[in-house]
């Protein structure tokens, strides 16, 4: 046991005979794990998946940790915890023991808040979040390390006004245990790089409702009213809008402490933030209100910086800084011309998105027959550096290699192994099952995924190069970005100079060269990287 939810689970089920029983036939971990899979359950439950789970929870590989999970939960069958109930095709373990609703909360995995202040990284140990993912390559700790040391509290009148609406099922037990004091996040790194910040319920990277309840702890009076009058724009669902549409709008509206607030408005608990933000600068108060301005379809700008492509850059607010553009509705408005009724932005934004991470089943399962015509038809020509990067980077793809590795400007590596799905069978009482393992060897199919890894390494390192060279607290929900409104201009012209050295530093060729040990030549425009560092919308 190492951590305080374990010690809650211990001190919950220690002294029942059905904990005693599995202790003693095994050990304590295989009991503990077994009791949290099953009792925070209210159904029964696949046999596969909790054999499964228990397995890799014990440390075990691939097929191995189906087997062993299932001969666990055979042996414990019959001491109480559960029993095995079968049909002609399934196998379902249904729990037996029941607890009472405040134990059940302690048992819920998804529930476990740790808000302590992290010790200092100073090597890869239980710094990658998947057991498979683990490696001793070189990663970036300093962005670990200076992430996880931004302090934060929780936001009491946004807890008090908005108690129960869109919040997490932790809200009552989160305020009781950290209102007043201050919070930090555990950031972990995937196998690409990207960064999480770990735990459940309050947390940064949860969405807008639940990012609402947290403010920087440490605060500071904001020195100008044109952010908040931004952020509170974006709340209303505006954040497609010039700046000077967006302020001019936020003038009108009515502020003070007994606004009501509009039914149109798309964030509701982010419209009061930010009005008693407005408020604090009206009256020179403190305050720990963190703006967020997000990256305008990141993936595709990243694509367009690294093949240097300025048609691409264009869509994507990367150029052209008189103008706020929306690729999607750019692309859904082409579209509706083509069939004959209208789609909207959000039908195309995530077939669009993963199209250019190769993906045919998401178009093809979002859109009609008449709308995947259009989408493709719409697509041809708009945005030509993300097609090259896409098909180039695909020949890349080593079918018999078990990982691919790169690395990124800063040194950290992206160390991505290649899983392949197998399927394996089990047999108990004459019912057989089928169950998916994933071993570690190469294959020939999987290239899809290249693609996508590649990119979400460079939006990983985009992060990690805001929150290190910022000179103030700054976190992050992959490419949108958190910090206190008095270095708003300072985060995008931050993040306009990180894009800009992609075209130049780390551009496709570099890329290739990291990934494969080959030399390229690919054209990339050197001129794309002054024309984003004049744009105005590449973060808003």
């Amino acid at each position: 046991m190492n951590t305080l939810r374990d010690l809650q689970l211990y001190n919950i089920i220690s002294d029942t005979p059905e904990y005693k029983a599995i202790e003693a036939l095994y050990d304590m971990e295989t009991a503990m794990i077994l009791f949290d899979l099953i009792c925070s359950e209210h159904k029964n439950i696949a046999f596969q998946s909790v054999a499964m789970q228990l397995g890799l929870r014990l440390s075990k590989a691939a097929v191995e940790a189906f087997e062993y999970g299932a001969m666990v939960l055979e042996g414990c069958k019959d001491l109480g915890l559960y029993e095995l109930k079968q049909s002609e095709k399934s196998i379902w373990v249904r729990p037996i023991l029941q607890f009472d609703e405040d134990d059940h909360f302690l048992l819920d995995p998804m529930n476990f808040e740790d808000h302590e202040k992290p010790e200092p990284v100073v090597d890869n140990t239980g710094l990658i979040l998947s057991t498979s993912s683990q490696h001793e390559k070189p990663l970036n700790l300093d962005f670990i390390n200076k992430i996880n040391a931004v302090e934060f509290e929780l936001d009491m009148d946004v807890l008090l006004n908005f108690q129960g609406k869109n919040m997490p099922i932790t809200y009552n037990k989160v305020t009781a245990d950290y209102l007043g004091k201050t919070i930090y996040f555990d950031w972990k790194y995937d196998s690409r790089g990207r960064s999480y910040s770990t735990g459940y319920g309050i947390n940064i990277q949860g969405n807008k409702t639940v990012r609402s309840v947290i403010q920087l702890k440490n605060k500071e009076v904001i020195k100008d009213i044109e952010p908040l009058y931004i952020a509170l724009a974006n709340a209303r669902g505006f954040d497609d809008w010039t700046w000077k549409r967006r302020i001019e709008w936020a003038k009108k509206q009515s502020i003070g402490y007994d606004m009501v607030v509009p039914k149109e408005v798309k964030y509701p608990e982010r419209y009061v933030k930010t009005i008693r933000a407005i408020l604090d600068y009206q009256e020179n108060n403190p305050s720990g209100y963190l703006m967020e301005l997000d990256a305008t379809a990141s993936g595709i700008q990243i694509m367009a910086a690294i093949t240097g492509c300025t048609a691409t850059a264009k869509e994507v607010n990367l150029i052209d800084p008189t103008k706020r553009k929306d690729v999607y509705r750019s692309l859904a408005r082409k579209m509706s011309k083509m069939v004959d009724h209208k789609i909207d932005r959000d039908t195309v934004k995530y077939p669009a998105m993963t199209h250019y991470y190769n993906s045919l089943a998401t178009p093809r399962d979002i859109l009609e027959e008449d709308e995947l015509e259009a989408f493709y038809s719409g697509l041809n020509g708009l945005l030509p550096g993300a097609e090259f990067a896409m098909k180039e980077l695909n020949k890349y793809w080593s079918p018999l290699a078990k990982y691919h590795k790169w690395t990124l400007p800063d040194g950290h590596t992206a160390f991505v192994r290649t899983m392949t799905q197998q399927e394996g069978k089990y047999e108990y009482n004459g019912t057989t099952v089928k169950y998916l393992y994933y071993v570690n060897k190469g294959n020939m199919t999987d290239f899809r995924s290249l693609v996508p890894n590649i990119i979400h390494s460079i939006d990983g390192y985009i992060a990690r190069q805001m929150v290190l060279r910022a000179k103030f607290e700054m976190v992050h929900v992959h490419d949108c970005f958190l910090f206190h409104p008095n270095y708003y201009k300072e985060a995008q012209q931050l993040y306009r100079e990180i894009l800009a050295e992609l075209v130049t530093d780390y551009n496709i060729n570099h890329i290739i060269k990291s990934l494969s040990g080959k030399d390229t030549d690919h054209f990339v425009d050197p001129s794309l990287a002054d024309k984003i560092l004049k744009s105005s919308y590449a973060i808003s």
